[in-house]
């Protein structure tokens, strides 16, 4: 790396402190978690709470079609994995909601490159899906209770 190189990277570092940088979206992509109640009307409500290393998103009671959304960064040095818990009635499951940045989950079935990771939560499982340019979406069971 050339000598004037080194002194712009360490004024940009000066002027825009790392975490600002990193959580800007500065050196990564952003990312949209969606996770949708679809258990139907008359069902008892959705407990949920997710989190990752860095960041408790906190509990939260969700009814039929109500969702639970949020964005982030992915972590330039450490690569970001949210999980969630879900608690419905005897119930309750949880997951890695994103580990991975090219397909929401490891081994997803998305496409490569989506942003926006939609869980959909239904009496038999757990649903991943992005919605398409047309803004239908698209899911998949990825996993039972």
């Amino acid at each position: 790396m050339s000598h004037p190189c080194i002194i712009i990277l360490f004024m940009l570092l000066f002027i825009f402190p790392l975490e600002q940088l990193i959580t800007a979206c500065f050196l990564s992509g952003k990312y949209h978690i969606h996770v949708i109640d679809a258990l139907g009307s008359g069902s008892s409500e959705l407990k949920i709470h997710c989190a990752s290393k860095q960041d408790d998103l906190g509990y939260h009671t969700l009814s039929n079609t109500q969702e639970f959304t949020w964005e982030f960064c992915e972590h330039f040095f450490d690569r970001t994995m949210y999980f969630c818990h879900v608690w419905w009635g005897s119930k309750e499951s949880n997951w890695e909601v994103f580990n991975d940045p090219g397909n929401c989950i490891h081994q997803g079935q998305v496409p490569v490159g989506t942003n926006t990771c939609v869980w959909v939560i239904n009496p038999d499982g757990f649903y991943l899906g992005y919605y398409q340019d047309n803004g239908t979406l698209w899911k998949y069971k990825n996993h039972g209770w």
